[in-house]
Parts: C-alpha cells; structure tokens; sequence
C-alpha cells in the first residue's frame, strides 16, 4: 500500500507514469539507509505516537531512488519489529512471511534479507498469510520453532542477506529509525 501510494504520488509530480521496476531500478542505486531519508507509515495499535512520511535527512526528498528505497526499508523495519519478538526462537535457516510486493522486487527482497540477517526464500504461495499463520500457531504455542514447517518447492528462490549490509541494518539503521519514529 505504502509503495503504491508513493507510485501514485510520483505520477502526479511527473505528469506522467512510473513503473514499478522503475522506482525499484532507482531505489537500487541508493546505497542501504537511502542517505538518511527514512520513512514511516504512521501509528500502530501498539504505538499511536509513531510519527508519519518521510524523517530524517529530507534533502533527499525530490530523489525518486531515495524515496523508493525509504519506503522499502520503513516496510521492511515494521515487518522486522514484528518478526523480533521470534527472532531468539527462531532457528530456522530461512526468512518466511514475505507479502507478494516484497517477492516480486529483488531490491526490497535484498533489503528484507539483509534486516532479519538471513537468506529469505521467494515462493509461488501467499508467503505473508503463511508467515502470519506461522507467528500465531508460535505464539499460541502449537508448533516451537518454524523449522518444523519447512516446506520447499521446485520454483523457489533465495536471496543471500549481506553481512555488510546486516551490520549496518542493526548497528546504525534500526536506532536511528526507532529514535525519529519515536517506536
């Protein structure tokens, strides 16, 4: 929703239409934490003083690449603050939970994988309904780790997280998101 609002807001700058692949060719020439643009969609249940848009270092903000990149990575830090909670639980080699918009963008996979630090696998099922199933049966205690639901097809793909990138997620990023969200 969020990456499409922005797709919407562009198009009515420019007067003319973008693409998906093209925000996502953009947001892949901006290096990881788009230069200090960061973005966020708003309160939660859980945190209704979270701030809204774009914060941090908006002279990026008529940089269509920078913008992209801020909403893919707000996204993927609100799926992360999710996902923390089974982070410790969690051995299972491979990211799960993936919505179909995150699966069809390679930059915003690479993103997803180098926050949660570990490779995510691509699938042809609904994977963010399925990691959703997962995380309640976890948290209602009927299965104990995700491994234990493992299943693989022929037409998945992996995206390997980078190390790099990962350090940076967790040293730098997820901080200075948390400290201008006010999560």
């Amino acid at each position: 929703v969020d990456y499409r609002r922005l797709r919407d807001q562009i198009d009515q700058e420019r007067h003319e239409p973008i693409s998906f692949a093209e925000m996502d060719g953009l947001a892949a020439q901006i290096s990881p934490g788009a230069d200090g643009l960061i973005y966020c969609s708003g309160p939660t249940r859980q945190d209704p003083g979270r701030q809204k848009g774009f914060l941090g270092n908006t002279t990026y903000l008529g940089s269509i690449g920078h913008r992209s990149r801020a909403v893919m990575e707000g996204v993927a830090m609100e799926l992360m603050d999710g996902y923390t909670g089974f982070a410790e639980e969690d051995h299972y080699p491979f990211a799960v939970g993936a919505g179909k918009g995150i699966q069809q963008s390679l930059v915003w996979s690479q993103i997803c994988a180098d926050m949660v630090g570990k490779p995510l696998r691509l699938t042809r099922v609904e994977t963010a309904v399925y990691g959703a199933a997962l995380m309640a049966a976890f948290g209602a205690g009927v299965i104990t780790t995700f491994a234990q639901q493992n299943s693989k097809s022929a037409d998945d793909q992996t995206v390997i997280n980078d190390p790099e990138s990962t350090d940076f997620y967790r040293r730098e990023f997820a901080p200075y998101w948390h400290y201008l969200v006010g999560a």
